[in-house]
Formats: C-alpha cells, structure tokens, sequence
C-alpha cells in the first residue's frame, strides 16, 4: 500500500496510480475483514469508497462498478462492527449503482447485480431486517436463474451458492419448510457438479449441506439433520487432510453445529466430545490469527458451557463460561449489537451457577451486567430486543428476591410484565398464526406474559400486598388456561401453579368456598397428564396449598391432604433442589402446625416442625428470603416443644423466632407482620404452655393481639383463628 500511496504522489494523482490506490485498499479491506480486524477493514474500506467516488464522477463508466464493488465490502465492514446505519447506507448505494449498470448493459452487468443482492441479502440478515434480505435473496436468485436459462454453463457455481443464501433467509423468516426445498436444490447443484468435476465442488457441497440441515431440524427431521451434518463433517474432514488451513474453517462451523444439535436432542457426551473436537481444530487455526477466530470459538465454548451445565459438571462449566466471558466482553468491545446479546445471555447464565456456589453478591453483578447489556440493545432496536430485557430482568429479579431484597425485586417483576404484555401484543394472537412457527413464537409469548403475572402476583404476596397480588394471579390463570386448552400436557404445571397462587389469594380476601375450589382444580390439572413426572412438583405444590386452605376452613379431609401433600413434597425434593426442599419445609410447618390440634398425633407434630427448621436452616444463608419462613418454622416447632413440655428449648426457640421476625419487620413492617405476629403469639403461648406468666411473656402477648387485629382489618376471616387465640393466651397469662 505504501508503495501505491507513493506512486499517487509522484505522478500528481494520475487516475491510473490513484485507481490502483483504490483497489489495493479494497483488497486490504477485505483480508484484513477476513484476518478478524474489523475496524482497520472499515477504514481502509472508507478510503476505497472515497476514492472511488472522487474517480467516478469524473469518468463514470470506467469506475462505478467498482465504486459500487467498495461499498458493498464496505457494508460487511460495517455490520461486523455493528454500525447498522452505515452498512444499510452503503448496501443500498451500491444496489443501485448496481441496477443502474445492469439497466444500461444489462449482458455485461446482470450477473455482477444478481453476486451483489446475494451479498446484501446477507448483510441485510446479520442486521435483523429478514424481509428485505428474503427479497433481495429472491431477486437474486431469480436473476441467475434467467441468466442460466441463457448461458445454462456460465452460473451453475452461481445459482446454487445464492440458493443457499435464499434458505438461509427463509430460515431467519421462519420458513424452514420453503428454506429446506431451496437447500435442496443446492445441495443437488452442487452434488451434481461434484460429479462431473471430482475433486471440486465438495467445499460447496458440505456448506449448503449445514444449510440444509438447518432446514431439516426446522420441520423437525433430527435425524435427517444428524446425517446431512455428519456428511459434511465427512467431506470437510476428508479436504483438511490436504489442505487444512482452507477446510478446517468449515469443518469447525460444522462440528459446531452438529454439538449444538447434539446438544439440543439429549445427547449431551456426544455433543461435548463434538464441541471438544471443534475447540481444538479453532485454537489451532487461531494461532497468530486469533482476531479471525474469535468468533467461532466464542459459540465453541457456549456450546461447551452448555453441554456442562447438563451433565451436571457445574465447575467445568464455569471454566467454560469465564473464556465465553472473557471472549464476548473483547468482541462486543468492537462489535456491540453483534456479541451483546450473547454476553448478557452468559453473564446471566453463569450468575445463576455463582448463586448456586454460594456467591450470591457476584451472582447478583453479573445479572445486573447483564440487565445493563440488555439494556442498551433495547435502546437501539426496542422490536428485537425486549424479549432479550424482559429474560435477563426476569433473572435478576430472581436473584434479588433469593436475597430477601423483596421491594427491588418487586420493581423489576412488573417492568419485566409490562415488557412481556409489549411482546405477547406484538406476537399477536396465538390462535392465528400464519406459520406453525410464529404459532409457536405467539404462545411462548403468551406463556411468559402469564408467567411474569404469576410471578408478579408472588412478589407482591410476599411484600405483603395480598389485595393487590389478586389481579395479576388472575391473569397469570387466564393467560395458562387458553394455552391448557391447547396442550394440556405441555401447561397443565403451570395452570395448575397459577390455580394455587390464586386459591391462596382467594383464601386470604375471604372467599372461602372460591379458594377451595381454586385449590381442588389446581390438584386436578396437575394430575390430569399422561406422564405425572412431568408435574410432580406442581403437583406436591397444589396439594400443599389445597390442604393448608382446607385445614384453616376446618374441613375433615385437611390432615390427610396435608399428610399427601408432605410425602409428594419429599419425593420430588432431591429433583427439584432447593425449591423443591423450600416447599417441603413450608408444607412440614403447614402439617406440624394443624397435627398439633390433635392431642394423640403431638409427637408427630413436633417430628414435623422439627424436619421443616432443619431443612430451612441449612438453606437460609444461601437464600437469605427464607429468613422470614425460618421465624415462622421456629414460632411453630417452639410451640410444639412447649407442647411436649421441653420448656427451656421451647423458650430459646421462640426467643430466636421473635429476634428475627422483629429484625425483619424492622426493615419491612408489611412484608413481614404476619411473621412477627406469629412470632410474638408463639413467644407469649410457648410461656404460657409452661407456665412462665412473665411480663416478657405478657409484652408480647399484648403485641400479638394488636397486630393481629391489625391484620384482621384487611384479611378478618383468614386471620380471625389466630387473633382468637392470641387473645386466649392473653387473658390467660393475666389471670
């Protein structure tokens, strides 16, 4: 280039040093796009473009053609940068230039129109806008097909490889079925030429074969997929043996590919041992070129992650994570709407495996990184990326609320559902869907709107905001019953999930007889599926609810529902992890507590109780929102210690509940009185079960009774068996 730039100069810019000055820079932009080195490809393309320009407006036929060749490598420069303005800009500039060349000569420029459409349908896709990449892919392939039917030897290189792009849109349009018959068609071209050729074509070949298998996994022909992608794995193999810097390249896309899909069908040591193979030819290529890598081996080590994370090898998947890290901070550095979305997606995934290692605070970094990525992207194109906000929210609002931080994760629970009814009313109806696809797209749509309900409903719940939790349970049921209607199978466990939230709510505003019925229909549904694994938890979640609802309304199957609720709870516990352990205890607590109603079953209460405080105090650090279950478990198993005369640890236990529940209720009155109520009732009875008529004993009595009442104002059936005996035990210990 040095040399060129010199000969510019001593020749007074002649036009023929300065056209060569153009070219060069042209061809230097697109080795330098092909080394990895994005932003030195877009200057040297910028000065191609200029040059260019000044040379064609003095002698237009001569170089229009190549102004309109610069700019079109100048638009790659600038997607793989993510300047999506400049690289539509100079796309489009350079289509016209193009149709304007093919219009006046039409023989000598229709196949360098028809090579330019196929550039910009790919440039058009890699930017989000797969209408007009599908219409330039189309035009394109139209264009060769007419220049074939006149020169039938001049483009069969040509039509098949824009055929490729053709699938490859329909692919990004949701069209696997038309996208499977275009690479079809391809990989028959290219097959065809292979034979009259042997030797060439098999590069061509094994591309459009990963298209097609694309295809094949889109109208859900895994095996097919399997085959075609080990074909060309075979091919790519086969050509690195002699030539492995050309093929490895393609052989790496491919192995990646088929781990993904590996991965995708279960087979999750295959799929490593794949993505493995894929790592090593990548490293290996990327020795002294690592810019040109970067990029595939950034979607290696996701695919690696991932495998990881499903065998359960959670350390070596954080290794994995840490280089995806590492690697999509780097490229999203220089190409943010390129990389962003897949580091907010690790960043966030590997923030739930910190959380799980007992790092809550850098767990909870790394999801707000991940908000503040997916943020930004959302600033820049709000249509592709609310979903993308809407998830990484969702997670972060579940960290907060693992940390008890109960008001922050409210806030973010219900921008993540007013993101979610955005997504679902631009999806538009999930009855009516043009594709079996988008029908697809429209009803996970409609699943996650109604689950950001239910799960608004639940933080509010637990802010102590029952009235206001109604509504958003109530739409979380609407939303599930239309998709249960459908695939019953497929939503029954989250019907039935919606149906106990709203039955506990319903319970809690006084309705009685609703929240029974609520309950009973959330046990049917759970268990009205063919395989009942699919919703055990769901299952042992609505029996628990049911059977706490039937035991505070008195009726006389309460026990036995509670007692079938536990033993649900305990069989899915191991599976489920923490939830599933969290749901035990709670539903130990419900069962001890009503047990002891019963004088002949207080040794089973209190074993009860004494289960459900073991289990929470082994998992309160690492989810410090238990804090306030952990005051009411200790209130309980207190008065079921009192209950069997062990009064010294019946006091201590109830003393801890009490410290707790206030250093709780101090930082949130609303969200934790019915705790510190429970607290305070079980301090003042446990005492009074033991005969101690202390002041302490009687102060809180007092307290219990006052806050209850308080409570009652709001919730007067629910909370009217408590404040009866709150007020026994006072006018007990004042005698």
């Amino acid at each position: 280039m040095e040399i060129r730039r010199g000969l510019c100069e001593r020749h007074g810019q002649e036009e023929q040093f300065v056209s060569l000055l153009a070219d060069g820079l042209h061809n230097t932009a697109v080795y330098l796009m092909e080394c990895g080195r994005w932003k030195d490809a877009l200057k040297a393309a910028d000065e191609a473009v200029a040059i260019h320009k000044a040379l064609a407006t003095d002698n237009p036929d001569a170089f229009r053609p190549g102004l309109a060749l610069a700019l079109t490598t100048l638009s790659g420069a600038a997607r793989l940068m993510g300047l999506r303005d400049r690289a539509l800009e100079a796309a489009r500039e350079a289509i016209a230039i193009r149709r304007e060349l093919s219009d006046a000569r039409p023989e000598t420029y229709r196949a360098d129109l028809a090579n330019t459409l196929n550039a910009l349908s790919i440039d058009l896709g890699e930017l989000g806008l797969h209408g007009e990449a599908l219409d330039a892919a189309r035009e394109s392939v139209k264009t060769y097909r007419e220049l074939a039917g006149k020169h039938p030897r001049a483009h069969t290189y040509s039509l098949p490889l824009s055929l490729n792009t053709l699938a490859n849109s329909l692919l990004s349009h949701e069209r696997p079925d038309l996208a499977l018959e275009a690479a079809e068609e391809a990989v028959r071209r290219f097959g065809k030429l292979t034979e009259e050729h042997p030797g060439a074509f098999r590069a061509e070949l094994a591309m459009v074969l990963v298209t097609l298998a694309q295809g094949l996994e889109g109208v859900g022909r895994l095996e097919d997929t399997r085959d075609a992608l080990e074909r060309s794995a075979s091919i790519y193999r086969s050509l690195a043996a002699t030539a492995p810097a050309a093929f490895r390249p393609g052989l790496a896309v491919c192995l990646n590919n088929l781990s993904a899909l590996l991965f995708r069908t279960g087979e999750l040591e295959t799929a490593l041992r794949t993505v493995e193979e894929a790592i090593d030819v990548n490293t290996r290529l990327a020795r002294g070129k690592a810019a040109a890598f970067a990029d595939i081996l950034n979607k290696n080590w996701l695919v690696k992650y991932r495998c990881l994370v499903g065998l359960e090898r959670f350390g070596d998947a954080m290794t994995a994570g840490e280089k995806a890290v590492r690697g999509l901070r780097s490229l999203a550095g220089s190409a943010p709407e390129r990389y962003e979305a897949d580091l907010a997606m690790i960043l966030s995934s590997t923030g739930i495996l910190l959380q799980f290692a007992g790092q809550p605070e850098q767990a909870l970094r790394r999801a707000k990184e991940a908000v503040e990525v997916s943020r930004r992207l959302m600033g820049r194109d709000p249509g592709r990326h609310r979903a993308l906000l809407a998830e990484h929210l969702e997670k972060y609002g579940n960290q907060l609320f693992a940390l008890g931080r109960l008001r922050q994760s409210l806030a973010v629970a219900e921008e993540v559902l007013e993101l979610r009814r955005e997504v679902l009313e631009h999806q538009g109806n999930a009855t009516t869907p043009p594709t079996q696809v988008r029908a697809q797209a429209q009803a996970q749509a409609q699943a996650q709107a109604a689950q950001a309900a239910l799960t608004f409903g639940i933080r509010l719940l637990h802010c102590g905001r029952r009235a206001d939790a109604l509504p958003p349970a109530q739409e979380a049921v609407d939303g599930f019953q239309v998709l249960h209607a459908d695939a019953p199978d497929a939503y029954a466990a989250s019907l039935a999930s919606a149906l106990s939230q709203l039955a506990a709510l319903l319970f809690h505003a006084g309705d009685g007889g609703a929240a029974l019925e609520t309950g009973a229909r959330a046990v049917d549904v759970s268990r009205s599926v063919a395989d009942p694994d699919t919703t055990a938890f769901a299952t042992a979640a609505a029996f628990s609810t049911y059977g706490m609802i039937a035991a505070e309304l008195g009726e006389g199957n309460a026990l036995d529902l509670l007692a079938e609720a536990v033993d649900l709870c305990r069989a899915c516990a191991e599976p489920t992890g923490p939830v599933g352990e969290i749901q035990l205890a709670q539903t130990l607590t419900y069962f001890g507590q009503h047990l002891a109603a019963v004088p002949e079953r207080h040794p089973e209460a209190l074993r009860a109780s004494e289960e459900a405080v073991t289990i929470i105090r082994r998992l309160v650090d690492a989810f410090p929102l238990l804090r306030s279950a952990t005051a009411t478990a200790l209130a309980s198993h207190g008065l079921r210690l009192a209950e069997a005369g062990r009064a010294r640890e019946a006091a201590d236990t109830t003393k801890e509940a009490l410290e707790l529940a206030r250093l709780l209720a101090r930082q949130d009155h609303l969200a934790h009185r019915d705790a510190l109520a429970r607290a305070l009732s079980a301090f003042a009875r446990a005492r009074l079960l033991t005969g101690d008529r202390s002041d302490l004993a009687r102060e809180a009595s007092a307290g219990a009774v006052a806050l209850l009442e308080r409570i009652a104002r709001d919730e007067p059936a629910a909370t009217e068996p408590y404040l009866r005996e709150a007020r026994d035990t006072y006018d007990r210990l004042r005698q």
